[in-house]
């Protein structure tokens, strides 16, 4: 189980210091945030964050320098590349073949709750009829 933000923070070359943050529009004003040092370690698990309290997260890691990856707001500056900017098969395969599956089993991770709404529709004529 190789999660997407985990494996952008992985893109991001070994001699580049810093904590890695993954950062990915959730819509809403919200943005799925994770953060990893630079040997893999996660520091912040995959999670949801308003996209207007980015600065107080980042702070909160306490870590200089944060390397921004993913889907950096304009205001801040990322690193890019073509392994980090979204995840890439590269760096999922990598991950995939290092980290124990016990610690890491293939299953998916929701940081959100399920909150589609049923539409409360009218029966459909169609339905009503007897089968031919």
């Amino acid at each position: 189980g190789v999660g997407a933000l985990r494996a952008m923070c992985r893109g991001v070359p070994g001699d580049v210091p810093g904590v890695r943050c993954a950062l990915v529009d959730a819509r809403r004003g919200e943005l799925f945030v994770a953060a990893y040092a630079a040997g893999g370690l996660e520091l912040v698990a995959a999670c949801v964050r308003l996209r207007a309290g980015l600065g107080a997260f980042l702070r909160a890691l306490e870590a200089d320098p944060v390397v921004l990856v993913g889907e950096v707001p304009e205001a801040a500056e990322g690193y890019h590349s073509p392994l980090t900017d979204l995840p890439s098969a590269e760096c999922v395969a990598l991950l995939g073949s290092t980290l124990p599956e016990t610690d890491h089993p293939p299953e998916p991770l929701y940081v959100r709750p399920a909150d589609a709404i049923r539409p409360n529709l009218p029966r459909s004529p169609l339905s009503s009829r007897p089968p031919t």
